[in-house]
């Protein structure tokens, strides 16, 4: 449960955090999620997935799981991958 307590308040950061998190992925290093150590990193996307598979995957995970939240288009996570 941690890890996805993890996963959802990374989808629920702002707007244009959340994409440049999936492009650039997140440094390794050790995270504390409800007292429980991580020491995964999130690898970088931006050669593996397109724009509109980024926003889809943000946009399903910010509307499910008990969340609802607005969508992540692939406008915005092509503004970022620019950055």
């Amino acid at each position: 449960m941690a890890a996805a307590t993890g996963l959802l308040a990374f989808t629920l950061m702002s707007q244009t955090q959340k994409p440049a998190g999936v492009l650039k992925g997140l440094p390794g290093g050790q995270i504390e999620i409800d007292g429980d150590p991580f020491h995964n990193p999130m690898p970088a996307q931006e050669s593996v997935l397109s724009d509109q598979q980024i926003a889809d995957v943000l946009t399903f995970i910010r509307n499910n799981f008990g969340n609802k939240a607005s969508a992540v288009t692939a406008g915005e996570v092509k503004v970022m991958r620019g950055k």
